[in-house]
């Protein structure tokens, strides 16, 4: 294949991929229209080398801060190069802190708010809040996913659930994730088997979720501040 072949490749791919954003929003299509004029990113919980900001283009000028507790999952994202900055930090911690409130125009907490207990969750989506200068961006399960620690994280343990009239009371807008809610399960593993086609099937049925939230397997939600 030659270099006008891979180039007609890549044009198709990048049409495909367009045409099924528009058709088929899902969660790396909100959260890239989402970041659109955020400078200084700070990402709280930010996992290891597969945080979906990895598939976000980076703005000119834009700067990343990535937080989390657990170092291996730090070690990852820094050798992915997904930040500019780390910091290990216990988050709740690091939230509440005053002198870390400030200079960050969108706070992101990706799959984070459902592993503390509820008041807690609470209380730190008040300091997510505090901290955004233009938006807060939480993708959450849709109510409460039971979910085990894996490769020894115990900060993976889910203990709480939010719904999508709780963050709509709370100002934000909330959109459908992941297809129905019953065909996925613990990690967001799909339950039709193989599991290629149980994936295939909650994709084709993502935009029947996406404006009715409460039918769907995950929460994307946006709050400007």
């Amino acid at each position: 294949m030659n270099d006008a072949d891979n180039a007609a490749g890549s044009t198709c791919s990048l049409r495909l991929n367009r045409f099924l954003a528009h058709w088929f929003p899902d969660y790396p299509f909100l959260l890239r229209q989402s970041l659109r004029g955020c400078r200084s990113i700070l990402d709280v919980g930010c996992g290891g080398a597969l945080s979906p900001l990895r598939a976000v283009p980076r703005l000119p000028g834009q700067w990343r801060t990535g937080v989390d507790g657990f170092l291996p999952s730090l070690e990852e994202s820094r050798a992915a190069s997904i930040h500019d900055e780390y910091i290990r930090a216990d988050l709740r911690s690091f939230v509440a802190e005053p002198g870390n409130r400030e200079g960050y125009d969108c706070v992101l907490a990706l799959d984070v708010i459902e592993h503390f207990p509820k008041r807690e969750s609470t209380a730190f989506v008040t300091a997510l809040e505090a901290i955004a200068r233009l938006r807060v961006i939480l993708f959450t399960p849709n109510g409460f996913l039971p979910q085990e620690p894996r490769d020894g994280n115990e900060y993976q343990r889910h203990l709480c659930g939010w719904t999508a009239p709780e963050l709509v009371r709370r100002g934000y807008r909330v959109y459908g994730c992941g297809g129905p809610k019953p065909l996925r399960g613990e990690f967001a593993v799909p339950v039709l088997r193989p599991r290629i086609f149980g994936a295939a099937v909650a994709r084709a049925l993502q935009p029947l979720v996406f404006y009715f939230p409460t039918e769907a397997f995950a929460l994307f939600a946006v709050k400007d501040t």
